[in-house]
Order: structure tokens, then C-alpha cells, then sequence
């Protein structure tokens, strides 16, 4: 059986009762009565309602239909709720339709017989399957202390049972409280007290399920119990000066209208020639409906202060528990002023990148106009790297200068300056900003020294270590070795704010360690460099602006010789006829083949130049000065070919050991002519065509190779070879006399 089906039956069973009593009543009392009460009865039957029963529960959203009848015009009414609207009167009845129940029509109806005020009622549910209990659109409850409250959780459904009050929290219900629920007046809190307050749902159990409403906040307003509180709408202490106009406020509430409330004044200073000049007192009192408290209100006036009037003026308020007092003391000078209470530290070091404020408190009267912040001179805008802030309570003012993220380039000093019109006053600040120490140049080893450049601020302490390990810290190592000998520490560059400059060379000229180590120390926080001084090369002298001018020099005087030499050969082949010019190459070759030409070292003696004097000879040969340049001239343009190829640079590198031997540099060379040229074919017997201006001499085709003598007359000079020709595939070279 479900929980509507009971609670019918209980309903059912209730309303028998009633009859079996009212007849048993009709049984008791006299019939004279009985009839008076039966005729009475007949005379006034009561409105029937249709459907019948104490209750009616419909879905939500579903119709609901209620018919009222009687003998005379009859109307349907809400029990302490709004109109009813729906309704469709007609003689002796009244039908009440709504297509769609929402949980605004739950409630109880009652049928009213206008003309003879009999009435019934029936309560209707609107059944909400995901509510049940229906939703308010007042969920805070204010009440009175000592009054009830009624909280209206109303539930939707009759079979909802074991209803209670619980707090939100799920705690006990406060000492002393007391309630009563019902589905159809939700939960009623009898004399309320202050402890009350708070939050509170209900619950019951509808069918097998618990269920909950939403949370109510109970306030309870209390009743006067102590004397009213004062609010003076002024400070504790009032300055002005002479000659200004002095208000104060007073207020106080109350919970009933049984309150007074006034000013009482200083006496005057006694002085006949000064009396006390009245003061003006306006008084006004209104109800603050929303909080249901009474409020008095008293204003002082004073036109223009002066010196008599220094003193303490008394707000008194007073209801049916007490007095209340709050007073002012008024303090009147001839002149404004600003007192700066004393900085402790005005100079300041700060890290970079941390945060500093700058705080300035001072007592002032009138109030300043402005508060500046400025730079080394230049005004601070209010910004995200400086906030500026100020702070102000009765006379005393507070501005602050907040330093976000200072940076190398904000420590300087900072001016706090501001005025009143009476009195100025000016606060300087001064930021030194500690820096990291950075280090930003470092060489080395040359000429035996390194250098290490710090800067930072404070002035970087900069230190040297020594160690035996290599790429590792010396300043961590058990062993490291601390040089303080050969130090030269320097400032370069010292500004008063900013970062400082500092140069350390040492002397490593000893080569005693392998790793070299530079710190530089700020405030705890270190740099550090490495020098790693066994692996570390000289850059070579051929570099160097010396050795430079030096082969600058030297190839000018070969260019001057080469000059030389050609100038010369020019006159001597004037002088030479026909077969004999002097042909350079074929000696040239000659010599390399027959290892004629020696190389020795200085200091050698004598028989070296008398093997090749008699090696020359025993060939027919002789060599004079001439022979000799265009021997020179010749080797000379060999070696600019070869320089052209880039055979000759890797013979002047930095580095000896990475200089080729000669046999490489022979490789190289018959690398490059076997690359230039095919075939190269050298002709020494055959003879060439003649050419115009070209002298033969029979005899002399089998005559042996000679040097010409410059010694021996009628001796002419004539080439290494007789014949030259020389042969590339695709074209022909032939060789140029000189």
C-alpha cells in the first residue's frame, strides 16, 4: 500500500470518528436542544468541495479541477496567499481549473459562502518527482529576538514523513530550541534567540528514500540590551586652524525609538574678552525599515575656530539600558605644518632583480596637495616597474615607492617631495644595487701574462688558482694553489652607482700547473673563467707587425734585384751575338741533373768551391756573373709559379712540424705537372729551324756543351743544350731567348 493510500485511510478514519462523536453529543444533550441545534445545522449547511477528502494531490504540470457547491454564491479563496485566478462561477458553485499545476498553486483552498460566511477548505499537493519539497524563492529568514520564525519548507508529496529540523552541518540544534513542523506550514522556531542564527534544512523520508530541502539562513535581530553605540564620523583628534569652520557627525541606533541623543561642549577658557563661542547643534532622526533599528543623528558646527575652542567635544546617546560617549579633542593652530617621521636607514643596497620599498610617513595639516617620487632629478611616473602608493588616516599620510625587479640602471637617489602650501618637505633615499659579478673580457697566456676583466658592484675581489687537472674548477680542488705574487690588480672603471670595472693580470711565465683559474667574488656570488696553460699556443711571428715589415722589406729588395738583374741582361744581350746568348734553363737543368750546384752551411771550408770549381771543369764549363742572374732570374720565376700553385705556402706555416720535407714538395710539383701537361718531350740532338736573325756554325753541332769564359778570349758562350724544343699535347711552346 502506498503512502498516500495510508494517509487516505488515516483521513477516512478520522472523519468517522468526528461523526460517531457528533452523534453520540446529539445523543447527550436535551432534545429541545438538540432540536434548536438540528434546525440550526439544517439552516446552515455547509460548501461541499469535490473531490472530497482533507487533501488533493496532483502531478506537477498536470490540471488540477476543483468544484465548490452551495445553496448561495459561493467563491474559492488562498489561505494567506494571492487571488485566485481560474475560477468560473455560477449560481451556487464555483469550478476552480488550472491546465497546468505548478508548485506556485500548492497550498490550501478554501469555499466561501459569502452571505453566510460558512467556508470548507482542501489542501493541494503538487507532486514534484525531483523536489520534494517546494522550491522557495526566500531562502534567508529574519526575525526578532524572542519572536518565531517560520521556515517554509513545504513538502510536496502527503507520504513524505519524520520530519525534522537539522543544521546544515549536521550538528545538534542549538541549546533551548524548540519547533514544530508540518507538511503544510513547514518547520515554526518558537522565541527565537541571538544563538539561533544560522543555517538549517529539513528532512524527512519519503518512501524509502531520505530526503532534504535547501539550506535556510536564520538572522535574528536583537533587542536593545545594552546601552546604543556611538558613531562619530570623526577622528580622535581634529586639527585646524584659525579661522576655519569646524563639523562633527554623531550617530547611533537603537532597536525602539527610545533613544536620546546630544552634544556636550568644553567650557570656554575663562577669559571675559574671549567667551565661549555656542555651538550649533542639528538633530535628525529616521527608521531603517530593511534592519528595523531607529537611528538618531547629531551634527556640530562650528563657524571659525579659535583658540578657546581647543578642547574635547562629547557625543552622548542614551536608551533604556544605559549611556553612551564618544568624544573628539580638537586641536587649532595658526598655521599649517608637515612633520616626516625620522627614516632609520635612508642608504639602501638591494640586489638586482629583488624588490625595495621606499616608505615616507609624516603627520600633515592641511593636507598636502602632491606626492612626488623622483630619479636623479627626473619625476617617476606611476608605473608597473615604480608604484607609487599613498596612504591616509586622519592627519597622517603615507607614501610608498614600490621598486619592482630593480635593475643595474635604478640605483641612484630617490627624492620623496611634497607640500601644503605652509610647509614643504624633501626625502632622499639613497639604492645602491648589488649586481652579480660578471666577467667580460679574458686572454691569454701572451707575452707569459693573463688578463682577466670583472665588473659588478660592489668592486669585484678577483683571485687566482692554480691546479694540476685539467677543465675543472682550481677554486674547488683540496690541492688548488692561491697566487698572490704575481698578481696586478687594477679599477679601470668605478662609477658611484653602477657596475665597477676591475682588471687582474698574473704572471704565468713558470708553467708550473696546468689549469688556470679567474674568480670574481661579489657579495658571496662568484664568476670564473679557465685557462688551460700547457695548450695554449703563441700565435706564430709571422703574424706579428715585426715579421710582417720584415718580408714586406725583403720582397721589395727581391723586386728590386729582379729589376736589376733584367736591366742588366737587356744590355748584355746587346752585347751578345747570334749563337751566343746565354740560355739560362738548359744550365738550370744541367745543374739539377749533375748535382753540380751544392748546398752548404756557413762556415764551411774552402775544398767545398774547389769540387764544384773542378766539377765545372771537368764538363767544359764556366760560370761568370752574368750566368748567375739570369741563373738567379730564372729560379726567381720558377718560384713565383710555384707560389701561384700554392705549392710553396704550406713551406711557411706557423707550426715547423707541420712544414713538408723536400721530397713532398717534389711530389707536389711533379703532381702539378703531370696534371698541367700530357706530354713534355725535351729535344737535345735535333736542331731547330732557323729564324730570322740567327747565326749557325757547322762546327759547332757536335761540339761539346760549353760555359762561356769570360776569362779566356775568343771563347763564345753558348747554351746547355744546342737545341730545345719543347712539346704539349694540343699545342706548341717554344722557349724565348734572353
Amino acid at each position: 500500500m502506498g503512502g498516500s493510500s495510508v494517509q487516505d485511510y488515516i483521513m477516512w478514519a478520522h472523519q468517522e470518528v468526528i461523526n460517531i462523536i457528533m452523534v453520540i453529543s446529539f445523543m447527550l444533550i436535551p432534545k429541545h436542544e438538540g432540536k434548536v441545534k438540528a434546525a440550526s445545522l439544517k439552516r446552515r449547511p455547509r460548501p461541499t468541495i469535490a473531490p472530497s477528502g482533507a487533501h488533493l494531490v496532483v502531478p506537477l504540470n498536470g490540471p488540477l479541477s476543483l468544484r465548490c457547491s452551495g445553496q448561495r454564491v459561493v467563491q474559492w479563496q488562498r489561505e494567506g496567499g494571492p487571488r485566485v485566478r481560474g475560477e468560473v462561477r455560477s449560481p451556487g458553485a464555483s469550478v476552480l481549473h488550472v491546465p497546468r499545476a505548478t508548485p506556485l498553486q500548492m497550498g490550501r483552498y478554501v469555499c466561501l459562502e459569502e452571505s453566510t460566511g460558512e467556508q470548507a477548505s482542501i489542501y493541494v499537493y503538487v507532486r514534484d518527482p525531483d523536489n520534494a519539497f517546494r522550491r522557495s524563492m526566500v531562502f534567508s529568514i529574519l526575525t526578532r529576538v524572542g519572536d518565531s520564525a517560520s521556515i517554509p519548507c513545504l513538502a510536496t508529496d502527503p507520504g513524505l514523513v519524520d520530519l525534522k529540523l537539522e543544521s546544515c552541518q549536521g550538528g545538534a540544534l542549538a541549546p533551548g530550541l524548540q519547533y514544530s513542523a508540518s507538511l503544510e506550514k513547514g518547520v515554526t522556531i518558537y522565541s527565537t534567540e541571538k544563538a539561533f542564527e544560522g543555517c538549517y534544512v529539513c528532512t524527512g523520508r519519503l518512501g524509502d528514500a531520505r530526503v532534504r530541502s535547501r539550506p535556510y539562513d536564520l538572522t535574528v535581530r536583537p533587542v536593545p540590551v545594552a546601552p546604543p553605540e556611538i558613531h562619530l564620523q570623526a577622528p580622535k583628534r581634529v586639527i585646524l586652524t584659525q579661522g576655519q569652520s569646524l563639523s562633527l557627525a554623531c550617530n547611533t541606533s537603537n532597536a525602539n525609538g527610545d533613544i536620546k541623543l546630544k552634544w556636550i561642549t568644553p567650557p570656554g577658557s575663562g577669559a571675559v574678552w574671549y567667551p565661549q563661542q555656542p555651538a550649533q547643534v542639528d538633530s535628525a532622526s529616521r527608521i531603517l525599515a530593511e534592519t528595523f533599528a531607529h537611528v538618531r543623528s547629531a551634527v556640530l558646527r562650528i563657524d571659525a575656530v579659535r583658540a578657546q575652542d581647543v578642547g574635547r567635544y562629547t557625543c552622548e546617546a542614551l536608551n533604556e539600558k544605559g549611556v553612551s560617549t564618544e568624544s573628539v579633542w580638537l586641536d587649532v593652530y595658526a598655521k599649517g605644518f608637515i612633520h616626516v617621521h625620522p627614516v632609520e636607514n635612508s642608504t639602501i643596497k638591494v640586489r638586482s632583480g629583488e624588490s625595495l620599498s621606499l616608505v615616507v610617513n609624516m603627520v600633515a595639516y592641511p593636507k598636502p596637495n602632491r606626492f612626488t617620487w623622483n630619479f636623479m632629478g627626473r619625476a617617476l611616473a606611476n608605473t608597473t616597474d615604480h608604484v607609487i602608493t599613498t596612504f591616509n588616516h586622519s592627519h597622517r599620510y603615507s607614501s610608498e615607492l614600490r621598486l619592482v625587479r630593480l635593475k643595474m640602471a635604478e640605483g641612484g637617489v630617490y627624492t620623496f617631495h611634497t607640500t601644503n602650501g605652509d610647509a614643504t618637505v624633501n626625502q632622499s633615499f639613497t639604492v645602491f644595487v648589488i649586481s652579480k659579478p660578471e666577467i667580460v673580457s679574458h686572454e691569454g697566456p701572451v707575452d707569459g701574462q693573463v688578463r682577466c676583466v670583472a665588473e659588478g658592484f660592489p668592486a669585484p675581489q678577483i683571485t687566482w688558482y692554480y691546479c694540476e687537472k685539467p677543465y675543472v674548477r682550481c677554486s674547488q680542488q683540496v690541492n688548488a694553489t692561491l697566487e698572490e705574487q704575481d698578481v696586478i690588480t687594477i679599477t679601470v672603471f668605478s662609477p658611484l652607482f653602477g657596475k665597477t670595472e676591475v682588471e687582474s693580470r698574473v704572471n704565468v711565465s713558470t708553467g708550473r700547473f696546468h689549469t688556470l683559474e679567474c674568480v670574481a667574488t661579489v657579495e658571496g656570488e662568484q664568476a670564473y673563467t679557465l685557462f688551460s696553460i700547457s695548450e695554449r699556443r703563441v700565435a706564430h711571428a709571422l703574424f706579428t707587425p715585426l715579421l710582417i715589415g720584415s718580408v714586406s722589406a725583403a720582397t721589395v729588395l727581391c723586386l728590386v734585384l729582379v729589376v736589376l738583374s733584367y736591366k742588366y741582361l737587356q744590355r748584355r744581350q746587346e752585347r751578345l751575338h747570334g749563337d751566343e746568348s746565354f740560355w739560362c734553363w738548359p744550365l738550370a737543368l744541367h745543374l739539377l741533373s749533375s748535382n753540380a750546384v751544392s748546398c752548404r752551411p756557413s762556415g764551411g771550408s774552402n775544398s767545398d768551391d774547389d769540387v764544384t770549381t773542378q766539377m765545372l771543369q771537368e764538363d767544359g764549363l764556366s760560370l761568370d756573373t752574368e750566368d748567375l742572374l739570369s741563373f738567379s732570374y730564372q729560379v726567381a720565376k720558377g718560384m713565383d709559379f710555384l707560389a701561384s700553385k700554392n705549392i710553396m705556402r704550406s713551406c711557411w706555416d706557423a707550426d715547423p712540424c707541420q712544414r713538408p720535407p723536400f721530397r713532398k714538395v717534389v711530389e707536389r710539383i711533379e703532381q702539378q705537372l703531370s696534371d698541367t701537361t700530357k706530354h713534355i718531350y725535351l729535344n737535345f740532338n735535333s736542331r731547330i729551324p732557323g729564324t730570322a736573325g740567327a747565326r749557325e756554325d757547322p762546327t759547332t753541332q757536335n761540339a761539346p756543351l760549353r760555359y762561356p769564359n769570360p776569362g779566356v778570349p775568343g771563347t763564345h758562350s753558348q747554351p746547355l743544350l744546342a737545341h730545345d724544343e719543347v712539346f704539349l699535347e694540343g699545342m706548341s711552346l717554344r722557349a724565348h731567348r734572353v
